[in-house]
């Protein structure tokens, strides 16, 4: 009897995964995964024999024996085409095993020509292993597209599905486009009322906030509470998560979520602290009257009108944050924090939040001093401060440290001192990287300076990139030396290297500032010596006449961020 031959095999070569699927009167499934132990011509004839065996009252599809001609084998999974109904198990395998190897596209292709070309259906789980590769990738457009089919197919969606789905949408770079499609799905989850736990609300409010609908993800906290789901450290992460994406309120936001987790008893973490501090330098606290309107209205809302309204029920710690009187009412009691230092010294400095971190049992990390480090002054005391709390603190600092200490004294041209920090790698065996060449660059104030380095990149085979190039067109743009942008800009076309949107922005200042200059030229405006200079050569004439054409030319080369996923799958 073939099936108990198999069984024999089956049994000594397979894992135990593939044996009990075998058991479970699932034949066809192992022996087409079995395809990639024997040999072709006997898999083939096994696979009809036992397809017979197994399902001998299938007139409606008979079975064709399948010859070695009718299979398609690609990346070591067997396609036979006469089997109809075979299960979608080897697709599930293949799909997950190429989007673990960063080939989403090709699993997507593989997707189409089932789907498309060989008219066969997919199950439920493969649909979600696509979708989660999308979710992955931030693919929204197509993991939305993939729900639609599974919709269409008559597949009901399961919670991992909706979980990967609203992924997608927050790890988009398409935050509007993945905004409309989350009330979309949001819409799809109350009309078939879905019973959501506490996983799927994480990944709705992580892509609420970060999609910038930062009222809609406490409206989902607020959902979660009423549904007694319990709301703990997780969840307020993806609240601050959503703070970084409101630059003019996010900061204000952040102090009243922090002053809400102790009415909770949320314990504080120090992922909590690091996005508090990310939040300092990047979010303001412009929209404060309006934000304390919205909250008198919802008396309800997750946050508290505590921090505007009464100190009384605001924690001990955020009172020690802010103090912020009961009188506060507009935007003016936040006139003080309007900067990144300030409010980083409302914080209670490093001492300050080093104490809370203490008293909370926290230990801190290496990313909590590589943000505090962008916001202390630009002066040696303040980074020798932070490299000694790190040594009481047994923290070691790694590359991306360094070179943002680096980075900082370039800022303020302290290049001795960012000289001192090579040191510093050898002292800590910290390797160099394409990062310390990338800061190095600007140290390159002309054209000259700008040859030596890159022929300096060339001998060590660092390889050169959008970063390194940004850093010393800023450079030059910002001292308006225009021989050094020319040069620069035809480095781009060599390289074959698309610039960024703030180099793009640099360019378009240098352009615009040449021009008034020009203007005050002609006009008889008093215009320093060393610009008037500059604006009077050759190289600036050279730079006007090339600029539109080069802008043009770059931006027909910006791609897609999502045309890496776009491939065509090609028959053999």
């Amino acid at each position: 009897d073939m099936t108990m031959v198999l069984r024999v095999i089956i049994r000594n070569r397979l894992s135990e995964n593939l044996r009990h699927r075998f058991l479970l009167n699932e034949p066809v499934d192992v022996i087409l995964m079995f395809g990639q132990i024997m040999q072709r011509n006997s898999f083939t004839l096994m696979c009809s024999s036992l397809r017979a065996h197994h399902c001998p009252d299938d007139v409606n599809n008979p079975v064709k024996e399948v010859c070695p001609q009718d299979t398609d084998s690609r990346d070591g999974f067997i396609f036979a085409r006469d089997i109809p109904d075979r299960s979608t198990q080897s697709y599930r395998v293949q799909f997950r095993s190429l989007i673990l190897e960063k080939k989403l596209g090709d699993a997507l292709a593989i997707h189409d020509k089932i789907v498309s070309k060989d008219k066969r259906l997919i199950d439920r789980s493969a649909y979600n292993i696509l979708i989660w590769g999308c979710g992955k990738y931030g693919y929204s457009r197509k993991a939305y597209e993939l729900y639609t089919k599974m919709k269409e197919s008559q597949l009901a969606p399961s919670n991992v599905t909706y979980t990967s789905l609203f992924n997608s949408f927050a790890n988009s770079p398409y935050k509007s486009e993945s905004l409309k499609l989350c009330e979309k799905v949001l819409r799809d989850v109350k009309k078939f009322d879905i019973n959501l736990n506490y996983i799927n609300y994480h990944a709705m409010i992580k892509a609420y906030g970060r999609c910038g609908d930062i009222l809609m993800a406490f409206d989902l906290v607020d959902e979660m509470m009423s549904k007694k789901i319990p709301v703990n450290s997780e969840t307020i992460s993806f609240l601050l998560q959503g703070c970084l994406s409101q630059t003019e309120s996010g900061f204000i936001l952040a102090i009243m979520i922090w002053g809400k987790m102790k009415q909770y008893r949320i314990p504080r973490i120090i992922q909590h602290y690091n996005l508090l501090l990310r939040i300092t330098k990047s979010c303001g606290v412009k929209e404060a009257a309006s934000l304390h309107v919205f909250l008198m209205k919802n008396p309800t809302f997750f946050l508290p009108i505590s921090l505007l309204d009464t100190e009384s029920n605001a924690s001990e710690n955020t009172s020690k944050l802010l103090p912020i009187t009961k009188k506060s009412r507009d935007d003016s009691a936040f006139s003080n924090y309007d900067s990144p230092e300030k409010r980083y010294n409302g914080l209670g400095g490093l001492d300050g939040l080093l104490a809370m971190m203490k008293k909370d049992k926290i230990k801190p990390d290496i990313k909590f001093f590589t943000n505090i480090l962008e916001l202390v002054p630009d002066c040696d005391t303040s980074e020798n401060e932070i490299l000694n709390a790190m040594s009481i603190n047994k923290v070691q600092p790694d590359d991306v440290f360094l070179c943002m200490l680096m980075k900082k004294r370039c800022s303020y041209n302290n290049y001795e001192g960012a000289k001192e920090v090579l040191k510093l790698f050898n002292e800590y065996n910290v390797k160099l990287n394409v990062l310390v060449y990338g800061i190095l660059a600007t140290t390159c104030r002309t054209a000259n300076d700008a040859k030596m380095y890159l022929e300096s990149l060339d001998s060590n085979e660092i390889r050169l990139n959008v970063q390194i190039l940004g850093c010393m067109l800023n450079n030059a743009c910002r001292s308006l030396d225009y021989q050094y942008i020319i040069y620069l800009m035809k480095q781009y076309k060599i390289h074959k290297i698309t610039p960024s949107k703030q180099c793009l922005k640099s360019l378009a200042n240098a352009h615009k500032r040449g021009r008034q200059i020009e203007l005050d030229i002609d006009n008889n405006v008093d215009v320093p010596k060393k610009l008037r200079q500059r604006i009077k050569r050759i190289s600036y004439k050279h730079f006007v006449m090339s600029y539109r054409p080069w802008i043009k030319l770059v931006r027909n080369s910006e791609a897609d961020p999502w045309e890496q996923f776009t491939v065509k799958y090609e028959d053999d």
